[in-house]
């Protein structure tokens, strides 16, 4: 079968959960093409024995982008594409157009997060929703990134029980390069980006209390956005800024050391589908301290691999932290535990043999319905 995967193809961990997969299916004998968008575009990579394309668009949203879709697929004769953010539209209309087999959308965002982070609803959130129903409605299977976003799919967006799937995010192990590390028993990392549904401001109105319990803690926020003037301030008024730093986005290298050194990763989202930065600090063998919301429950095993507090509850945040940061033994525990976790459940040569395997699946399904109706 030929498989077209639509996702940009930089340096983020959904791009080499993606690549992965592109693997995967090329080691099986599948010819497997990428369809990539962006900045930088032109940096962007598919591994080897996979062909990489790239969209007119910054963003496949426009008429040409369609255009595209329609002759790559038709070109390469392709059974099954594989859709995700900015060309789910573009690729499954064409799609569709073409009656290709196979059409499946992966469904990321939880719609809460996206209200938060658009600061409520308007029209061009409406019809946002109108026309992703409208896809849906094209798309053979749509895949949540996990539980909470499968759940959504059906009872949100009433999409029937078998066009929903639902798998998580892989990895490859990235541990082996970064062992010699040594950890900063005081060092609190929280990656992310700097938006309201991700919850920093909750983090920082926590701090006090810690600080009280250990004043040589520190935190570290990896990420950009538009609430950093804002986090600075608030900051500054509770008299905490002298214990924070904002490094601003990291190159994903440059990620994985930070976590590595941190004793604790803190994700304090407001509502979250999945939360990659779980598994990114699993994977070091770093335990999480996260909110109790949306998928993160799936990830994040509360007292096992870290804590879990209830969203928006800085006060609950606080005691999570000084608990772990006072016993060295109880970090290293969850961190082991974390570890182990991460290498049976997330790392990507277990995973993305089930999402091949699922896809093979639905294109012989495909094929065997579509020989049936030809010889009736």
């Amino acid at each position: 079968m030929h498989v077209l995967i639509s996702v940009g193809c930089d340096g983020s961990a959904i791009a080499d959960h993606f690549r992965a997969l592109a693997t995967e299916l090329t080691k099986r004998g599948h010819a497997v093409t990428m369809a990539t968008w962006g900045k930088d575009v032109e940096r962007h990579w598919a591994p080897e024995g996979v062909e990489l394309v790239r969209y007119p668009s910054r963003r496949p949203t426009r008429w040409a982008d369609i255009q595209f879709s329609y002759e790559i697929m038709k070109t390469r004769q392709v059974d099954c594409v594989v859709s995700n953010f900015g060309a789910e539209n573009a690729n499954t209309v064409a799609a569709w157009w073409l009656r290709v087999p196979v059409r499946v959308l992966w469904h990321h965002t939880l719609l809460q997060q996206m209200k938060i982070d658009r600061g409520g609803v308007d029209f061009h959130f409406v019809m946002q929703l109108i026309r992703k129903r409208l896809v849906y409605g094209l798309a053979t299977n749509v895949v949540g990134n996990a539980a909470s976003t499968a759940r959504e799919l059906r009872r949100v967006w009433r999409l029937p029980e078998s066009k929903v799937a639902m798998f998580w995010y892989s990895m490859t192990d990235p541990l082996p390069a970064l062992l010699d590390l040594a950890r900063l028993p005081r060092r609190v990392l929280c990656p992310g980006r700097l938006h309201p549904s991700k919850g920093q401001d909750v983090l920082i109105r926590a701090l006090p209390a810690v600080l009280r319990e250990m004043p040589g803690m520190e935190v570290v926020f990896a990420g950009g956005g538009t609430e950093r003037d804002k986090l600075e301030r608030l900051a500054r008024d509770i008299g905490v800024m002298h214990r924070v730093t904002f490094a601003g986005a990291l190159p994903r290298a440059e990620l994985f050391h930070a976590m590595a050194q941190a004793a604790v990763v803190v994700v304090p989202s407001r509502d979250e589908a999945f939360g990659l930065v779980n598994i990114e600090a699993m994977a070091m063998g770093t335990p999480v301290v996260a909110s109790r919301v949306g998928g993160i429950p799936e990830i994040v095993r509360d007292g096992v691999d870290g804590l879990l507090f209830e969203a928006e509850k800085p006060e609950e945040l606080a005691a999570c932290l000084v608990r772990l940061l006072l016993d060295d033994h109880l970090r290293a525990t969850m961190g082991r535990n974390a570890r182990q976790r991460f290498l049976e459940e997330f790392e990507s040569s277990r995973v993305v043999k089930r999402q091949a395997d699922w896809l093979e699946g639905l294109v012989g399904e495909a094929v065997q319905k579509r020989a049936s109706l030809v010889s009736y």
